[in-house]
């Protein structure tokens, strides 16, 4: 569900204009680990490490996707390990051993905000936020830390220094729930946690959505 990907994406990058941390990327910890129990259409479970305040971070999830459209049922299992670095992502799909390789969409726009100041850089993550028609709720407390929350495009999600720490998302017919379990801020990461994984033939991402323009 790439969708969900860069809808929780683009939560934490209004939610990093709002903290206004020009020092920090991704996240406002140098680095951590994150591990979410999934429930809804897709249960499962997720986990996160990341280094550099996410600029290099890997991702694994375990999931089973079940829908009923029209009357009738499908059921899809998926092993995908997703390792991001400067700026480029590989996507292992374990289950058939297939990989996709190119450069995250949201780089784009960060180059785009390194040319603003901290209130144009304001202004552009209210406008973006406004426009999909999002909403900033009062802060909240979960697992022990004060969160933002926000909704938009069907889904509520916690934020704490940028990292989503519970989302409720209903999009396009779609349940989808992530709620951490587990997470560990400033840890010590090994580089070689970083690295694509090996045996995977990955193919390029092609730009047929005008993600690269």
């Amino acid at each position: 569900m790439r969708t969900l990907f860069w809808l929780s994406a683009l939560l934490m990058i209004i939610s990093g204009l709002k903290a206004q941390e020009k020092e920090a990327g991704i996240y406002l910890l140098k680095s951590g680990h994150v591990e979410y129990e999934l429930s809804g259409n897709i249960t499962g479970t997720r986990s996160i490490w990341w280094d550099n305040y996410g600029e290099w971070s890997y991702e694994e999830e375990k999931t089973v996707t079940k829908m009923k459209i029209f009357g009738m049922s499908s059921e899809e299992e998926k092993h995908i390990i997703t390792v991001t670095k400067d700026g480029t992502f590989w996507t292992a799909n374990m289950t058939e051993n297939t990989g996709m390789t190119g450069k995250e969409p949201t780089e784009d726009i960060r180059g785009d905000l390194s040319e603003m100041d901290e209130e144009e850089q304001e202004e552009y993550g209210r406008q973006m936020f406004e426009a999909m028609g999002g909403r900033e709720l009062p802060p909240e407390t979960f697992m022990g830390r004060k969160c933002n929350v926000m909704e938009v495009m069907g889904s509520k999600t916690y934020i704490y220094k940028n990292i989503p720490l519970k989302s409720t998302v209903n999009l396009m017919g779609i349940k989808a729930d992530a709620v951490a379990v587990k997470l560990e801020e400033n840890i010590s990461v090994p580089a070689s946690k970083f690295q694509p994984v090996a045996g995977i033939d990955y193919e390029e991402m092609p730009d047929e959505y005008g993600f690269y323009d």
